[in-house]
């Protein structure tokens, strides 16, 4: 239990003579069962905002060493969550747990990590328990706790943080890192408060998101459209590839545009099936590559593309850019 034991450590030292709240599986995830986890913790910490710290135990290696890498303990990280104690609540909701173990799911099935700037969209409420407009999450390190160091490896405790749909289309269009910097402004422990009203109903934030977009562009590079589909024609002059998106994908589309191409920066739009890659370029350029599509768009492509779909359109073929055309179905 060498790995469970280090995170014992370190929370002991952080709530001495705290007795938390805890989940464990009925049966383990390695005799069959639906929950990765092996244990989630959650604290009550008092003081003027008075708040629940749930942890995961279960990304890191807890008992033996199994991965290659020395300096690394499983996934590299644990997770955890703050959130808002409600009235005189004496027992953790259990929510939390179960959206901490959907996240462990996708981990564990994918291989994919999670780090500090992510987010993770579920375009839902992010439990039924309760009423809330969050619909996200974001990720940062969490600054309640330091660095996991084990005998199986070091990791990081990564928190955890509710947003709504509008906030989740500013950290697309703009930058996580900042964004969160704009939430410790008024939540410098980044508790998640399920009935909060989103940031962007404040006409400061506003401006100064809509500031960083203009001035900084997007961090983000990947944006996906999962309706997205594509159709090479082949004529008696030359070809066409034809992509169809859905109304829900040209927001991620109009995003790139705007955050990436007219700042100089790749983007890449993921579907199901087929990937484009948006690229700068002074010159117009359509590439196809097995169920890949690069297209080099010049800065007067790419504004054509945008008013276009900013006032609605639904058949989009930029002047200079031959052989490509996007359809909104």
């Amino acid at each position: 239990m060498i790995g469970k034991e280090a995170i014992d450590e370190i929370l002991g030292s952080l709530y001495p003579g705290s007795e938390p709240n805890e989940w464990e599986p009925t049966i383990k995830y390695s005799l069959g069962g639906p929950d990765p986890l092996d244990l989630v913790r959650a604290y009550r910490v008092n003081g003027p905002q008075p708040y629940w710290h749930y942890i995961s135990y279960g990304f890191t290696e807890l008992d033996e060493k199994e991965t290659d890498d020395p300096d690394i303990s499983g996934y590299g990280f644990e997770l955890t969550f703050k959130l808002a104690v409600k009235g005189e609540e004496k027992t953790a909701p259990t929510w939390p747990v179960v959206l901490l173990q959907t996240l462990g799911n996708y981990v564990f099935s994918t291989g994919n990590e999670f780090a500090a700037g992510n987010h993770v969209d579920f375009k839902k409420p992010i439990t039924e328990d309760i009423p809330t407009d969050l619909t996200a999450l974001l990720f940062d390190v969490d600054s309640s706790l330091p660095h996991l160091v084990s005998p199986h490896g070091q990791a990081t405790f990564l928190q955890l943080v509710g947003i709504t749909a509008s906030e989740v289309e500013a950290v697309q269009q703009w930058n996580a890192k900042r964004f969160l910097e704009l939430m410790k402004e008024e939540n410098p422990l980044l508790i998640t408060e399920p009935e909060r009203a989103s940031l962007l109903s404040n006409p400061e934030i506003v401006k100064q998101v809509q500031a960083g977009i203009e001035n900084e562009g997007s961090s983000t590079g990947t944006y996906y459209a999962p309706d997205m589909k594509l159709e090479s024609k082949k004529g008696l002059f030359g070809g066409c590839n034809e992509i169809a998106v859905t109304p829900n994908d040209v927001t991620a589309l109009l995003n790139l545009l705007r955050g990436r191409i007219l700042h100089g920066r790749e983007g890449t739009l993921i579907g199901e099936d087929i990937q484009v890659r948006f690229v700068p370029a002074n010159t117009d350029l359509v590439k196809m590559d097995d169920q890949s599509l690069a297209l080099s768009l010049s800065a007067a492509s790419a504004k054509e593309m945008l008013a276009i779909l900013s006032n609605g359109g639904v058949v989009c073929e930029p002047k200079q850019l031959k052989g490509f055309k996007l359809t909104v179905k």
